[in-house]
């Protein structure tokens, strides 16, 4: 049995960084319409799915 992570959050997009931290990249946006707009692209380019965690914190996790 190998030791490979198959869940793991890849970014954190965000407008409000006082809600967030940790040891993943967290990328922070004026906007939820800016986090609208960007969410595909970080799935695209990490490969992982965006998911908003409450109105103002969406992640992207390698499923």
């Amino acid at each position: 049995m190998g030791n490979t992570i198959e869940k793991q959050v890849l970014a954190v997009l965000t407008t409000n960084p006082e809600k967030v931290t940790g040891g993943v990249p967290i990328f922070i946006f004026q906007t939820e319409e800016e986090v609208q707009q960007k969410i595909r692209m970080f799935e695209s380019i990490l490969g992982g799915m965006g998911h908003q965690i409450d109105p103002e914190v969406y992640v992207v996790v390698r499923h």
